[in-house]
């Protein structure tokens, strides 16, 4: 049995906005410490049990009533024969954090998943993979926004069945096949907001050794919900997240996503979310790196809405919404055990509803150890 204790201070600094208000902008100094540990063993080559625990301990400098603690839990047990390779796993999260970038409030939430998976392996080339889950997601009954409950818009229980067949085509690429089914299911049966979703998509994975590593994923997603006044989608989906070096010291990342996030906005099941991403990090020397990056995410929701003018009345249309990050920092890796780093960021959201229209500016330095 093997242990790895790790300790984190992290987003040690200052936010402009804590509230993220586009009024009354109240800034405040805070901190995360964040203790964990990995615990795992192996039983004998034909398998591993593994325990990770991670807690945040959140502190405001003014604002008291923002202070938490969040809880992060996984168990997983893997067992390994001649051709097949087989996954239990476990999670469970008591977080308090912002659930999207529509929703402003932190809020607390507990998230909880088993799932069930088995990979054979035809060959060191080929393999297809089963895999089945169960979540279950739950919202602090009382936290409202856009005068609606959490807890009764956005419980829900998430099965889904999975199918995966991967093969290797070249020594550091591999092809991926992928097919799933979600059903969701919402616990209050008032709103009739329960969805089912089929995704199917065609991948690439490469190596991290080549020049060009990460995955790229496209393919097509079917999203009915089963009330006929909400809308259904069906259009591509896909994310990705690559990353290679064009010179030595210098690495960029880029990273790409289109999907469905849920939503509380009015009748809005949801809005299709595009991001795009971009990190450059630049070795100074061998242990001290620059970054700067950023990330735009486009929402465009499904069913119109009577917006709010801010010249008075409203209009009926569909809301849209710009949220753009960008940051700068700076990394220090004393050694094996020890980094540092320091990173300011900019947060801003543009939406044709006028009222949502936020940014906030945040400071933080983050100090890692591993034993």
């Amino acid at each position: 049995m093997r242990l790895r204790p790790f300790f984190t201070i992290q987003d040690t600094g200052y936010d402009s906005n804590i509230y993220r208000r586009r009024t009354d902008v109240k800034s405040d100094f805070t901190s995360t410490f964040s203790p964990g540990f990995d615990l795992f063993t192996y039983l004998g080559s034909r398998g591993k049990i593994l325990l990770k625990e991670q807690v945040d301990v959140v502190l405001f400098a003014k604002e008291d009533s923002l202070n938490h603690i969040n809880s992060r839990n996984m168990a997983e047990l893997d067992l390994y024969m001649t051709r097949f390779f087989f996954r239990t796993q476990g999670a469970l999260n008591y977080i308090k954090e912002r659930p999207n970038n529509e929703i402003d409030i932190r809020t607390r939430s507990s998230n909880g998943s088993l799932s069930f998976s088995s990979t054979y392996r035809h060959s060191s080339r080929t393999s297809a993979s089963l895999t089945v889950t169960r979540a279950s997601i739950r919202y602090k009954s009382d936290d409202e926004y856009f005068g609606s409950t959490l807890s009764a818009s956005l419980d829900r229980n998430e099965d889904s069945l999975s199918l995966g067949f991967s093969q290797k085509m070249l020594s550091k690429t591999t092809i991926t096949l992928e097919g799933e089914e979600i059903r969701h299911d919402f616990l209050n049966d008032s709103l009739q907001r329960d969805m089912r979703g089929k995704y199917y998509k065609l991948g690439f994975k490469f190596d991290p050794s080549a020049f060009l590593n990460g995955n790229f994923r496209i393919g097509y997603a079917s999203l009915l919900p089963e009330h006929k006044d909400l809308n259904s989608y069906r259009g591509p989906v896909g994310d990705a997240s690559l990353s290679f070096r064009i010179m030595e010291p210098t690495r960029i990342s880029l990273s790409y996503s289109k999907g469905a996030v849920f939503s509380i906005f009015g009748r809005n099941l949801y809005s299709i979310q595009n991001s795009y991403g971009v990190t450059i990090f630049q070795h100074i020397t061998k242990r001290f790196g620059m970054e700067l990056g950023g990330t735009l995410f486009k929402s465009r929701y499904s069913l119109p809405e009577y917006l709010p003018l801010e010249q008075g009345g409203s209009i009926y249309a569909i809301r849209m919404d710009e949220v753009k990050t960008g940051f700068a920092g700076v990394k220090f890796r004393i050694n094996e055990q020890y980094n540092v780093g320091l990173r300011a960021m900019k947060w801003k959201r543009a939406s044709n509803v006028y009222t949502e229209n936020v940014e906030q500016i945040m400071i933080g330095s983050t100090f890692a150890f591993r034993f």
